[in-house]
């Protein structure tokens, strides 16, 4: 996947809808990560992230709305390519076609970015990225893994050397929190139709 290559827009994908919304927050929330999480083993936590994979190529065409600290707001569009396994392509869009970026990545490193430090303010985190299209990534190496299973709720969390990363599934959302030094990073709340299909998605950072 390099800037020229139009493989991945010209393959004809299932289109879904997708909204997302980032937001400067200045709070400081409680975790994400819910009361009884124990040790669990490897197997536990990638079955649970094969649940959230989209088992066909999927195109995303989405409309972003951008508010920061001092509530401006702007907008934008673009598309988002995923390729089962571990690779997406995501291009966007600014008010009045103004604002272009792209880039390709492979698991949690792009292949390519264009211009790579605008796609750095829109992609604060990998996984923060695969999470606004629903999808968990695998634990790092060295990762401590710990979760649970009640009701409807599944959880998991990667406690790294670094950063420390939740996910709270359920049939209709998609919660990941990505902790850093301690700190609150990012969070994505991605929300699923009766269809299973993406209907939002709202990135806080």
């Amino acid at each position: 996947m390099h800037p020229g290559d139009t493989t991945l827009r010209t393959m004809r994908f299932p289109v879904l809808a997708f909204a997302a919304l980032l937001v400067a927050c200045t709070g400081a929330p409680a975790s994400l990560a819910p009361v009884g999480m124990m040790p669990v083993s490897a197997e536990q936590v990638q079955g649970w992230v094969r649940a959230t994979l989209p088992g066909a190529p999927t195109s995303i065409q989405y409309g972003a709305v951008f508010t920061d600290q001092h509530s401006a707001t702007s907008k934008g569009r673009g598309t988002i390519a995923i390729l089962p396994g571990d690779s997406l392509r995501f291009d966007f869009t600014g008010p009045l076609g103004m604002g272009r970026s792209a880039a390709a990545v492979v698991g949690d490193s792009a292949l390519w970015a264009e211009p790579k430090e605008d796609v750095e303010k829109l992609v604060p985190s990998y996984p923060l990225l695969w999470a606004m299209v629903g999808v968990a990534r695998p634990p790092g190496a060295g990762d401590r893994l710990v979760g649970l299973q009640r009701g409807e709720i599944t959880a998991w969390q990667y406690l790294g050397p670094g950063d420390t990363v939740t996910y709270v599934r359920t049939i209709r959302e998609l919660q990941v929190e990505v902790r850093r030094d301690g700190r609150v990073f990012g969070t994505v709340t991605t929300t699923f139709g009766v269809d299973g299909v993406i209907s939002k998605s709202r990135l806080e950072v």
